[in-house]
């Protein structure tokens, strides 16, 4: 979890306290710009009067979130933001009324990463189109893995088919990685597929979830079929994507067949399937040769699912991803890889496509 969100989550109900310490005497700047931070956040309050004097201040992280604080909050603010090709910054500019508040210029070169971050703030809400060259730039100049997530996350929501540099697939930072691989997949999925398959029984488990996620072509579906009589790591990574994304009978066959170890990583992967109830309920009536495990454990994770699927259907896209990015801090023992292989595919589906029910089926 970020710093910021860290730092929103232990005051999530505490707007007044918030307050109250910003009228502390000997409160340092960038506590002050924290809190304003963290008041942007909360909903129906009202217009922090301490954010109309923090505006001025000369550090960008206590300004910027005073102007996020008052933009959301207090009638009349708004923060224009543009993108200069030929400078390569941005240029903001702060109102109340119609009239001229501040106006400040960010060179991405000298950015401290809190600013860009705070920019992507407020762009997530604006058409991002004008802002696609800018994005890219950034992804590509910018050695902080924070803001390359981020813009990354806006390129997908605004559907951009730019290529990115390949060694992102490969970053040492699992989460740009991660937000690496699911940019190409909106952008390339065909290709992709191809390039996960081939990584398939290395070493690097990473990929295995990123595959699996993926509805598979029957090509695919029948190379990993091969691959469940290869070597100990073949066989189990395929068994993980297969239980993911292959048909119910297929599934059903992988949890009640003679390899131990194909029994045993399907049942870790299948609660992450679209069928994942009507497996779970013919698996129950199965009489083999072959020991089932863990039956409680999938009973609960079905209850869970079932449960928080009721509960994301009646948030807001933000609301949505916000649940969901709590869940992946959660501890490992209260959801298994399958159900956090799923979190993660329903908050890539907020981004690749907010309006749109998601790939892996609810």
């Amino acid at each position: 979890m970020s710093p910021d969100k860290a730092f929103r989550g232990r005051c999530v109900q505490q707007p007044v306290t918030l307050e109250r310490l910003l009228d502390a005497d000997e409160i340092e700047s960038w506590n002050v710009g924290e809190i304003h931070d963290a008041l942007y956040y909360f909903d129906n309050i009202e217009c922090p009067n301490s954010a109309v004097e923090a505006w001025r201040s000369g550090m960008a992280l206590t300004w910027l979130s005073a102007a996020g604080a008052l933009v959301r909050h207090c009638k009349g603010y708004t923060l224009d933001i543009n993108w200069d090709v030929d400078a390569e910054q941005f240029g903001l500019s702060l109102l109340k009324d119609g009239d001229l508040l501040r106006r400040a210029r960010m060179e991405v070169e000298e950015s401290f990463g809190y600013d860009l971050l705070f920019i992507f703030r407020e762009l997530e809400k604006r058409p991002l189109a004008e802002f696609e060259d800018a994005l890219h730039d950034i992804v590509n100049t910018v050695v902080d893995t924070q803001v390359n997530e981020a813009a990354l996350r806006l390129l997908m929501q605004l559907g951009s088919q730019i290529p990115i540099d390949p060694q992102f697939l490969d970053n040492n930072v699992l989460a740009t990685r991660r937000t690496a691989v699911e940019y190409e997949r909106r952008r390339n999925a065909e290709g992709l597929e191809v390039e996960l398959l081939r990584r398939i029984g290395n070493q690097d488990e990473f990929y295995v979830e990123l595959l699996g996620r993926m509805p598979l072509s029957n090509a695919t579906l029948q190379a990993l079929t091969n691959a469940l009589s290869g070597s100990e790591r073949q066989r189990q990574q395929a068994a993980c994507v297969l239980a993911m994304q292959a048909s119910r009978e297929q599934v059903l066959r992988l949890l009640t067949g003679p390899d131990a170890l194909i029994r045993h990583e399907a049942a870790n992967c299948v609660s992450f399937h679209r069928d994942f109830d009507s497996i779970l309920e013919r698996l129950m009536m199965f009489r083999g040769t072959y020991p089932i495990r863990g039956t409680k454990t999938l009973l609960a994770m079905s209850r869970r699912k079932n449960q928080l699927v009721s509960r994301l259907k009646e948030m807001s896209v933000e609301q949505k991803r916000t649940r969901l990015e709590l869940i992946q801090t959660a501890p490992w023992g209260l959801w298994d890889k399958g159900m956090r292989f799923w979190v993660n595919e329903q908050i890539f589906q907020s981004w690749a496509s907010p309006n749109s029910s998601n790939a892996s089926g609810e």
